[in-house]
């Protein structure tokens, strides 16, 4: 059938990315195949195409009344690997912004540049706003470079919850465990980084 054309066609590929350590058997019955091993992965983009390819097909089969529960059991292993990937990606972002940084007060010359700094970065203090213009804010350009980036990791761990007919509940449980990995554990070994570096003047 088509989706079985599909299905196949796509594995090769997922399998050659994944290094998977045997071959996936696609004509045995759905229960008896494998889990794939997707720790060797480090692309979400491509964890995330695994993911929409086995909704897609695991729809498919339950429209014509297979039993799919092997491979909804299956996303959730998949859900953590991208989830994995994400950090590591998130982890050369913040690197790179944190070694860019040059670590001084954020010059604003005009209300216009103090809005748009603003907008990027919930700030606000009355006695600053208060000052005339040129002025400068009380932090350096990492400051609102990082809030914005984790807002983005948001939106990422998000799309993995597409289409997987999951609560709200459970969309926003697993939003707070990866949203609270990327700050106590990625954000955190940045940051402890850049600490030890003489450079920054915080030895």
């Amino acid at each position: 059938c088509f989706w079985f054309w599909v299905f196949s066609t796509n594995w090769n590929k997922l399998q050659d990315s994944y290094k998977l350590s045997q071959p996936f058997p696609i004509r045995a019955p759905l229960d008896e195949r494998p889990y794939p091993q997707p720790s060797y992965c480090d692309d979400p983009d491509l964890v995330l195409e695994l993911k929409n390819l086995i909704v897609i097909f695991a729809d498919t089969l339950q429209g014509y009344g297979f039993p799919v529960n092997r491979l909804f059991d299956l996303l959730f292993e998949v859900r953590d690997q991208y989830s994995e990937t994400l950090l590591k990606k998130w982890s050369l972002v913040f690197r790179e912004i944190f070694e860019l940084d040059n670590y001084s007060p954020i010059p604003v010359e005009t209300e216009e540049e103090y809005k748009l700094v603003t907008s990027r970065f919930p700030f606000h203090d009355a006695k600053i706003e208060k000052q005339d213009f040129p002025k400068k804010l009380p932090m350096s350009q990492s400051v609102p470079q990082i809030y914005t980036q984790v807002k983005e990791f948001i939106y990422a761990s998000l799309k993995f919850s597409e289409t997987l007919h999951r609560s709200s509940t459970e969309i926003d449980d697993m939003l707070r465990k990866s949203t609270n990995l990327l700050l106590t554990r990625t954000l955190s070994s940045c940051l402890q980084n850049l600490i030890k570096k003489p450079p920054c003047g915080v030895n």
